[in-house]
């Protein structure tokens, strides 16, 4: 996604001097900005997943005592420890002929993983949106100065509003529903208190980090 935001950046000259469209100047600095997006991204992903896990079960052992129900029911990790099998643990399967298949909080964490897989499509819209949608600026790179007012022309973009409103309502309505499955499936309790928790929880995240932002109304 950072990728096809970047592509929007036409890079025309390096201190006044006019640089080929492609050159292996652009190459490089095109790689090193893609390195840059997904590292960023990928470690951005992973801590912003983690804090909504984190919400999720603190919602949940509200409604439903999730924790208290994993160890009621699955064991601490050092008393099932050598009744697992770890070559056939699945985060989709929790029985298999009666037999508990899973360690407590590895499987814990994949189960509740599946419920951003919506992300997944979410994103692909996003940067097709992002490809087509937003405006194409022209750079000059100066190593004396930056001009940072490039950058208004792309930030200012009413497109923001739209890919802020898609994930604000993928965390709100989506993401919970698929939460509150899986915290049922590993916790064998209400669903429809699970759902009201993790719908509660899910809206506030969306309201806070998204329906905040500048993008919609500022």
């Amino acid at each position: 996604m950072g990728l096809a935001f970047f592509s929007h950046f036409n890079i025309t000259s390096y201190n006044g001097k006019e640089i080929e469209p492609f050159s292996m100047w652009i190459f490089w600095y095109g790689l090193s900005m893609f390195f840059i997006f997904f590292i960023f991204g990928f470690v951005f992903q992973i801590v912003f997943y983690f804090l909504l896990i984190f919400f999720f079960t603190k919602g949940a052992n509200y409604a439903v005592d999730f924790s208290e129900r994993l160890e009621s029911r699955f064991g601490t990790m050092d008393d099932k420890k050598e009744k697992f099998n770890e070559a056939e643990m699945s985060p989709f399967s929790i029985y298999k002929g009666g037999t508990l298949l899973q360690k407590q909080q590895a499987h814990k964490y994949k189960m509740l993983l599946c419920a951003f897989a919506p992300f997944l499509l979410i994103n692909t819209v996003k940067i097709f949106i992002i490809l087509i949608a937003f405006p194409t600026v022209n750079i000059d790179i100066n190593d004396d100065e930056f001009d940072v007012s490039i950058f208004n022309k792309m930030f200012n973009s009413p497109v923001w509003a739209v890919l802020d409103v898609m994930d604000a309502l993928t965390i709100a309505i989506w993401v919970p529903i698929l939460m509150a499955l899986a915290i049922r499936e590993l916790s064998n309790s209400s669903t429809s208190r699970v759902l009201i928790s993790s719908l509660i929880i899910g809206i506030s995240v969306s309201i806070f980090f998204y329906f905040l932002r500048p993008t919609l109304f500022g």
